[in-house]
């Protein structure tokens, strides 16, 4: 498996190596730049897959870093610009150029792994050529079958090619695969033994307590659910496949739901983010990111804390999708236009 790549521009020696430190256990390929100008080269050449952009250095300070980098590739590496700016004009311009996080310092050990885990794109284990509902409901039904004790049910969830997870009746992960922690971010002894409510994974799980009390209640027969939402990581749709696990035998009530984790895409099915960027193309990946959270009726508070950003952030691309989106007037709501696209 390659190293994820990550470039580091900051002219301070102490930045550089802290970053360094904060991410010396991680299976990341480090590359470090004391200047924009270089930085710029490296990033150019490297092609990494995140950056770590300081905004005040000499010879090539930040905001230039963004402008250059823009404008000679097309790369869409996602960049953390640090600054100890206060000067909202440069903050404004820094969003213009689609940095992703800002992030003020002093830095924080936890909060550089978070975005670092957050931001880099492992390899994807392979998924199957033509993937329809009934492929995926047969494959949830066959490993449900083999009951929750069996030692052949985490072998199954890890060999099949998509994210896969069991929790129990206190939604308490049992079982997880690798490409769920790829998804996620986290190492599997930071999944299993805690809630999705826990680990803020809500969002990805799709926790619908209605519908789990039903499938505890079917006696193993199995049920499936679809549920539309953005994933933490790679910020895609997915679909959600439940299915109720029994215990020792057949006959014993469900224990446990095995879930299994579907891209729409592979359903062919396009995300509205997709149909956003082609009607209004001069959205930004973040404003298609954020207005697709605001269609799901999330509140500017609830998107800061999913997206690791600033309240203030947020508000700034709100009001530019009203006004790339045409919205006059406060009487027109966001989220009721963003459902009518």
């Amino acid at each position: 498996m390659t190293k994820p790549k990550i470039l580091i521009i900051d002219d301070e020696r102490l930045i550089r190596n802290f970053i360094a430190e904060a991410l010396e256990e991680e299976e990341y390929d480090l590359h470090f730049a004391s200047n924009g100008q270089d930085g710029l080269v490296q990033a150019i050449t490297l092609e990494p897959d995140l950056i770590f952009l300081d905004i005040r250095m000499p010879i090539l300070d930040g905001v230039s870093f963004l402008r250059e980098f823009r404008q000679q590739t097309s790369l869409t590496c996602p960049i953390i610009a640090m600054t100890g700016y206060k000067d909202d004009m440069v903050l404004n311009e820094c969003y213009q150029l689609d940095v992703f996080v800002l992030i003020r310092k002093p830095l924080y050990l936890n909060e550089i792994k978070a975005l670092s885990r957050r931001y880099t794109r492992h390899p994807q284990p392979k998924k199957p050529k033509n993937i329809d509902i009934q492929t995926v409901a047969s494959l949830g039904r066959q490993i449900a079958s083999f009951g929750l004790d069996s030692p052949a049910i985490q072998y199954f969830i890890e060999a099949i090619p998509f994210p896969g997870f069991v929790t129990d009746q206190s939604s308490t992960f049992i079982h997880a695969n690798s490409a769920f922690e790829t998804l996620t971010g986290l190492d599997r002894n930071q999944i299993l033994g805690r809630t999705s409510q826990e680990l803020q994974l809500g969002h990805l799980t799709g926790k619908e307590e209605i519908l789990e009390e039903e499938l505890f209640r079917t006696d193993g027969t199995f049920e499936n659910k679809d549920f539309i939402s953005n994933t933490k990581e790679i910020f895609q749709d997915v679909v959600i496949y439940r299915s109720a696990i029994t215990g020792k035998s057949s006959r014993e009530h469900p224990v446990a739901i095995l879930g299994l984790i579907i891209d729409m895409n592979d359903l062919g099915i396009s995300s509205f983010k997709k149909q956003l960027a082609i009607k209004y193309p001069l959205l930004s990946p973040r404003e298609c990111e954020i207005a697709d959270l605001v269609r799901q009726a999330m509140s500017s508070k609830e998107i800061a804390q999913r997206l690791h950003i600033s309240l203030s952030t947020v508000e700034y691309h709100r009001n530019n999708l009203r006004d790339k989106l045409g919205i006059k007037g406060d009487n027109v709501n966001l989220s009721t236009t963003l459902l009518t696209i």
